[in-house]
């Protein structure tokens, strides 16, 4: 198996979404057309370097500010400082391991949402919540949810990659202000999955974990 299609698979079990492309030019092509939330960048491409490639990636007014982790080999420490110099925010030397690769990505992320003046706009696949107008849009398409279906589908997707238990569900959002049946967390989630379907396709995907709880599936 190529080792983009081993990270794509493993960052995918993690609750990742992932596009990849074997070429610089292509990766800023398809970085301009998701604007991805991080760019994990092997200085070793076809075409255009590493190097070359995070230069373009930082010159450009709409890519400049998604955060990059670059993948160099051990000889290459000139490319790191170099890379670094460019505005890389962290570099992984190969080999590595998965574990360090997910910290690296969750710390970077971190570090990224500390100074994003747009935290409170949550983004997966092609849909977006706005958390101060309750708003849920999909390609430009609003989707109407009732407050509770809002507040589930938040937890889940800040959440993702992770298991939310129907418990807390239950306790953080359903029975907050009335003594209510937990049977009710099936009825909404039943009404959401609906709702997030659309043209027989479905937006986002809520996965049962029977006896448990539920999580987004990626």
């Amino acid at each position: 198996m190529h080792i983009i299609e081993l990270l794509s698979m493993n960052l995918k079990n993690q609750g990742y979404a992932t596009i990849s492309s074997l070429s610089g030019e292509e990766g800023i092509e398809l970085a301009r057309a998701e604007l991805p939330d991080l760019i994990i960048l092997d200085l070793m491409l076809e075409g255009i370097d590493g190097i070359e490639t995070c230069r373009r990636l930082k010159s450009d007014p709409v890519l400049e500010n998604i955060p990059i982790i670059m993948v160099t080999a051990k000889s290459e420490e000139t490319d790191k400082v170099i890379g670094l110099g460019m505005g890389a925010d962290d570099y992984i030397t190969k080999p590595f391991g998965l574990k360090e690769l997910f910290a690296r990505i969750a710390a970077v992320l971190r570090r990224v949402d500390k100074h994003n003046p747009n935290d409170n706009i949550l983004k997966i696949n092609n849909m977006i919540i706005d958390t101060l107008q309750y708003q849920v849009t999909w390609s430009g398409e609003i989707i109407n949810l009732t407050l509770t279906e809002f507040r589930i589908l938040q937890m889940l997707v800040l959440n993702r990659g992770a298991i939310v238990s129907r418990d807390r569900i239950f306790s953080e959002i359903i029975a907050k202000d009335k003594a209510v049946d937990d049977r009710i967390i099936d009825v909404h989630m039943r009404n959401l999955r609906k709702k997030l379907t659309i043209d027989s396709k479905q937006v986002v995907t809520i996965v049962t974990v029977r006896g448990v709880g539920y999580k987004i599936a990626l």
